[in-house]
């Protein structure tokens, strides 16, 4: 299931379509159950477990407010940078972060190296984000298997819009991506207007820029481990993240 509606992702039919609404929620209702279950059987000290339930339970009640942000987000108002980036903090970050933190604790790490790991994932997740938004507008659909372009349909504030609508100077660019920005059913021809327009603005160079100085400050969170295999390893999750075609 998706909350944007999205019929495909990751070349793969959205649940929702397959199964229908009711079936999709009460899946997702049901791993979450799941994920509670698990951790509830980890064999690690009580105190422990309870810091892992805390950061996992936090996260699922981020993640709610976080998807109702984006979802009123779509509707071609502008939003503020600090919004945007508030928005996919919670949608997306602290799944990244309260997987990372929660393994940190499971492993024995102390509490400066979970700390460091929680604000790793949260950074690499903002990045993620951003960069996913790119691909969602720039993507090839046969690659990243959803449709390109329907974030712009659906009117949402991803960062390459936010800044468009700061930066646009010209009156007509500005009232021909405005009247493309929401628009339902907007034709490829549409799109690819309003493609150029955030390319001609250097709103996708701007998205793209920001998303790798996230992903290097990520990157520099990791001083606090030791060379070895985990530190190349959480280093290369970073570089995929910001060099993948999916």
């Amino acid at each position: 299931m998706t909350l944007d509606g999205d019929e495909v992702r990751r070349g793969l039919t959205s649940s929702h379509i397959k199964y229908g609404m009711s079936t999709a929620i009460l899946a997702g209702d049901a791993l979450f159950a799941k994920a509670f279950d698990i951790i509830a059987e980890l064999d690690v000290p009580d105190a422990v477990l309870r810091k892992v339930l805390k950061i996992t339970s936090e996260a699922v009640w981020d993640l709610a407010r976080g998807q109702q942000m984006d979802v009123n987000n779509e509707n071609g108002e502008e939003v503020s940078m600090d919004e945007y980036i508030e928005t996919i903090r919670l949608k997306t970050s602290v799944l990244f972060a309260a997987s990372a933190a929660g393994g940190a604790m499971i492993g024995g790490a102390d509490e400066k190296t979970v700390k460091a790991i929680h604000e790793y994932a949260m950074l690499l997740g903002v990045a993620f984000q951003m960069f996913d938004d790119i691909l969602g507008i720039m993507g090839d659909p046969k690659k990243t298997g959803k449709s390109a372009g329907n974030d712009i349909r659906k009117g949402k504030s991803t960062v390459m819009v936010t800044h468009a609508l700061k930066n646009i100077k010209d009156k007509n660019a500005m009232e021909r991506f405005r009247g493309i920005l929401g628009k339902t059913d907007a034709s490829e021809d549409e799109i690819q207007a309003a493609r150029k327009i955030l390319e001609g603005t250097g709103s996708i160079k701007f998205a793209l820029d920001l998303a790798e100085e996230y992903a290097k400050k990520a990157m520099s969170k990791l001083n606090v481990l030791k060379d070895g295999q985990d530190k190349s390893f959480l280093a290369a999750l970073a570089e995929f993240a910001m060099s993948r075609d999916v």
